[in-house]
């Protein structure tokens, strides 16, 4: 389960988010749990940084089907180029 910064709304469901992260059996074997601690809040901003790339790709998708739909098969082409 991921979570997003929205979905996280207080010190209290972060702390939930934390305890469903998933931390390898090496890293809680070698590392201390302040080491443990950061990776977990990691793993949470990269699952929030992944999200906000899939709606970047998204926003680009829609823009750029836009301009195909409006410009002329030789100015899209042009454009592409």
């Amino acid at each position: 389960m991921t979570f997003t910064e929205s979905e996280i709304r207080s010190d209290n469901e972060y702390e939930e988010a934390l305890a469903v992260v998933v931390i390898p059996a090496a890293i809680r074997q070698n590392e201390t749990p302040v080491i443990q601690q950061l990776v977990a809040g990691r793993v949470l901003e990269i699952q929030e940084e992944h999200e906000s790339i899939g709606q970047s790709q998204v926003a680009i998708a829609e823009h750029l089907h836009f301009l195909r739909s409006n410009l002329k098969k030789g100015s899209w082409t042009a454009f592409i180029e």
